[in-house]
């Protein structure tokens, strides 16, 4: 009888986080039916129980642990660089379809099917201030939105940004200064349809907590 080895990975390999951001990561174990694994840092920084790993406030390079539980001599790593991102450059001198402006935290949005096929345009990534109108004090910030299969997480953050609001053709409409929070937000590009039903299940904190307007 042949035991095979345990081996894992984990996903993505490497990230680069703003500082007080977050990031989650995941873990593929072979070798055995026990999936389970235990998460560390070096650094700052702090991860949770499920991979999902927070930034300190100030820059540094940190290394993110897998360990396996059915053999803890094995274990995987992925590096982390805790930086200021250059997204607030998204709408100005960057247009919304450089990568630079659609680094979310954790998966893919590119699965909107439209005329029967993956439509990698369908959805958009906003990189910029909030609605000035309704006195918004937030930046939106792609790395604050993780897609898995099924599952949409936008993740709001107490968490000092910089960043603007911008005219279509690049100028600068609002200059891109600091504000206390920020979040995430994503909108459709060219996906639409004409008929159908749309279910959203969302869950936000009390309005006791004054959390949400």
């Amino acid at each position: 009888m042949t035991i095979p080895a345990v081996g894992l990975s984990v996903s993505p390999s490497s990230a680069v986080v703003q500082p007080s951001g977050t990031q989650q990561f995941s873990a593929t174990v072979n070798g055995t039916i026990n999936q389970n694994v235990s998460w560390s840092e070096t650094g700052n920084g702090s991860v949770s129980p499920v991979g999902l790993y927070t930034a300190p406030t100030t820059t540094e390079n940190d290394i993110v642990t897998a360990t396996s539980m059915a053999d803890t001599s094995k274990s995987a790593t992925a590096n982390v660089t805790v930086t200021q991102k250059t997204s607030s450059q998204c709408g100005n001198t960057l247009n919304w379809t450089n990568p630079a402006c659609q680094q979310i935290a954790h998966g893919d949005l590119n699965t909107a099917i439209v005329n029967g096929a993956k439509d990698p345009n369908a959805w958009t990534v906003i990189s910029r201030h909030g609605e000035y109108a309704q006195n918004e004090t937030e930046c939106n910030i792609p790395s604050a939105i993780s897609a898995t299969p099924g599952q949409l997480t936008i993740t709001a953050t107490a968490a000092e940004g910089t960043c603007g609001d911008f005219n279509t053709d690049g100028s600068i409409r609002n200059t891109p200064t600091s504000w206390p929070y920020s979040t995430g937000d994503l909108q459709w590009n060219t996906f639409n349809f004409l008929y159908g039903t749309l279910i959203v299940q969302e869950k936000v904190p009390s309005s006791a907590t004054n959390l949400w307007p």
